[in-house]
């Protein structure tokens, strides 16, 4: 048995050298004109929809607080655009927009760079990282290693832009697996472990001019979390475009929360809050126990925004009372709202085996992470049933495609007795999603970034963003002065 583990361990590491091999090689032969068109606006849309999130939560009182420690404007940025999670995800986890866009900013001031030099070493970013998240994601690790992404996307950047030993960084960067912070969604260091990645990033970067990866780093790196499981899908550079996978979100939240809110809007049109005596939330087994475990930490008393963005009795309590939902939807206003908790404590959260089901049977690495639970853990809550997770090819899977199902039930009872029920099963704007849609947000967004702002440069920083590849360094310089002072002037304001 240990021989056959020692020869798997083996293969693995063979594996990621060679993937590192040809992951600097790749991202070393890139360029624009190799790029499909509709990759390079899937790539602009992510760093258009990461610009403008930053600069409205730079507006909010929680950003404000973050001012008075005096934070590094590089280290802020990521902070502001993971804060209300309005980013773009990946279709392997890993929220790479704010790994990316900050050392993008931060760069056009220190190196006489093109737009078409900013979109190559973006590129390359997201394609490397975006194939060492998808490995980690069909892991054992679950997804837990993911801040890491943003360590390995910021170096890899930095390594494509400044012609450096992009191998190198990128051991380093992946070197130090940067653990979850302990209590996850349910404290502000989520926050900061966005800002974390980053930084460790630009540290891989430099380190890397100075001193070669430790020949055991592969070792360690696999090691950290457990077995590994990376034959799929690692290379096949130009045979899969994975920018083309990322999903512009509509609302601040992930996809279970996002399902709950598209279907609270539904309700939110046949009802008003005052008129509910009761709800049932039935959900599937992630949604479930992520709840449960944040409605612990609720009872605990004065939950942080960062937990209230996942979970559901507050998601639902607010979208029905605004008849909407946005950036608002955390200040201290709405937690702080007797009517929306009043509505909480009716909520009644309960699992639906059948939803599970289907999120098990999905082709998709989540289903595939669940099942490396293990089949005791599965059967303890779902009993015997029968699934197709096991002998799925990911190399098969047409992901531009695939919706993620991530389905919930809600049924509400009025004081007169009224039934309303509403099920969602796919999230709307997820994976799959064209390039239409991802449009109309990153629109939205621009729309919501301009309010109470120099309009006028905000719009010319829009019209340099979009076509990005062909912008000048003079125009790249614009860009960031206006960016970083529309920054710190919201920061400043009383």
């Amino acid at each position: 048995m240990k021989i056959g583990k020692d020869i798997n361990f083996l293969a693995e590491r063979v594996s990621m050298e060679s993937f590192l091999e040809e992951a600097k090689e790749w991202a070393n032969n890139i360029s624009i004109s190799k790029v499909p068109n509709d990759s390079l606006e899937n790539a602009k849309l992510m760093i258009m929809d990461t610009i403008f999130t930053a600069l409205i939560s730079s507006r909010t009182h929680w950003a404000k607080r973050l001012d008075l420690f005096n934070v590094n404007y590089q280290e802020l940025f990521p902070i502001l655009s993971v804060m209300y999670d309005y980013d773009s995800t990946l279709l392997y986890y890993g929220h790479l927009g704010h790994g990316i866009v900050s050392p993008l900013l931060f760069s056009i001031p220190n190196v006489n760079v093109s737009g078409k030099e900013l979109m190559e070493a973006v590129i390359s970013s997201v394609e490397i990282s975006a194939r060492v998240a998808a490995s980690l994601s069909v892991s054992r690790t679950r997804g837990q290693s993911m801040t890491s992404i943003h360590s390995l996307s910021t170096a890899v950047f930095l390594s494509k832009l400044y012609n450096q030993d992009l191998k190198n960084s990128m051991g380093l960067s992946l070197s130090y697996m940067i653990k979850p912070t302990s209590h996850g969604f349910g404290s502000l260091g989520k926050l900061y472990s966005a800002s974390l990645g980053v930084e460790m990033g630009y540290k891989a970067f430099r380190l890397a001019k100075y001193q070669n990866v430790n020949e055991n780093f592969l070792t360690d790196f696999l090691k950290q979390y457990g077995e590994y499981y990376l034959k799929a899908p690692l290379g096949g550079f130009n045979k899969r475009w994975h920018v083309n996978t990322l999903s512009v979100k509509k609302y601040p939240a992930c996809a279970y929360a996002q399902t709950l809110i598209e279907g609270a809007l539904e309700i939110s049109k046949e009802v008003n809050l005052d008129e509910i005596s009761e709800v049932t939330l039935r959900e599937n087994m992630l949604t479930y126990f992520m709840d449960k475990n944040h409605e612990r930490i609720v009872n605990e008393g004065n939950p942080s925004f960062t937990l209230l963005q996942f979970y559901s009795p507050y998601l639902l309590a607010v979208t029905i009372k605004d008849k909407g939902f946005g950036v608002t939807s955390y200040d201290e206003r709405h937690i702080k709202d007797p009517l929306i908790w009043k509505l909480v404590y009716k909520v009644n959260i309960l699992h639906d085996v059948n939803l599970t089901i289907k999120l098990l049977n999905e082709p998709l690495p989540f289903g595939v992470a669940i099942n490396e639970i293990g089949a005791d853990f599965i059967k303890k809550f779902l009993g015997d049933f029968e699934y197709n997770l096991r002998g799925v090819d990911l190399n098969e899977v047409n992901f531009e495609k695939t919706r993620k199902y991530m389905g919930i039930i809600i049924d509400v009872k009025t004081k007169e007795g009224r039934k309303i029920s509403v099920e969602k099963e796919i999230v709307d704007g997820f994976h799959g999603t064209g390039l239409e849609k991802k449009r109309e947000v990153v629109n939205k967004k621009f729309l919501d970034a301009i309010k109470d702002s120099n309009e006028d440069d905000l719009k010319n920083i829009y019209n340099i963003l979009y076509n990005l590849e062909k912008r000048g360094n003079d125009e790249l310089k614009f860009m960031y002065k206006v960016l970083t002072e529309e920054v710190k002037r919201e920061l400043r304001q009383q």
